[in-house]
């Protein structure tokens, strides 16, 4: 089951978008998707073993702001944002597979963090956990995108 939340707080369509998860998730247990301000980050997953529940928080407000040539942050128009927002769904639900499918070994050291680099932020982000993430985003943004248009109501 998927279940999303304050969906409102940005430029997608609940039902196109609930669609696009769907098809993208290769996840055995229930999903929740949250649209939350208060994240100081693009988005995070996190299961709840527990309750066998995949969380995935995004947040509206980084998801809007994009980066001009020079570094300096810029507003997104509503295209662009959706795409950021896609692509951020794709990563965490990517985080999502590999938890389930790694199980116990997802948490060990030589997978979080890229042991040939030493600052700690920088081993985390170059991590093979973050580059198989970025990959599979990677891969299929233009077609979850196209997907997700397909589905408008």
């Amino acid at each position: 089951m998927i279940t999303i939340r304050h969906i409102d707080r940005t430029c997608l369509n609940h039902n196109a978008f609930i669609s696009m998860v769907k098809s993208y998730s290769k996840l055995d247990h229930d999903i929740l998707i949250v649209f939350d301000d208060r994240i100081s980050c693009m988005g995070m997953h996190i299961y709840e073993h527990t309750k066998k529940l995949h969380t995935i928080r995004l947040s509206p407000k980084h998801n809007k702001y994009g980066r001009n040539e020079l570094g300096e942050p810029v507003r997104l128009d509503a295209e662009a944002e959706k795409h950021n927002l896609i692509s951020t769904v794709l990563h965490e639900l990517h985080h999502g597979t590999q938890r389930e499918k790694l199980k116990q070994s997802f948490f060990r050291k030589d997978y979080l963090f890229s042991k040939s680099i030493k600052n700690p932020d920088l081993a985390e982000h170059y991590s093979k956990s973050e580059l198989e993430a970025r990959r599979y985003e990677c891969e299929n943004i233009l077609k979850a995108v196209e997907f997700y248009d397909k589905h408008l109501v």
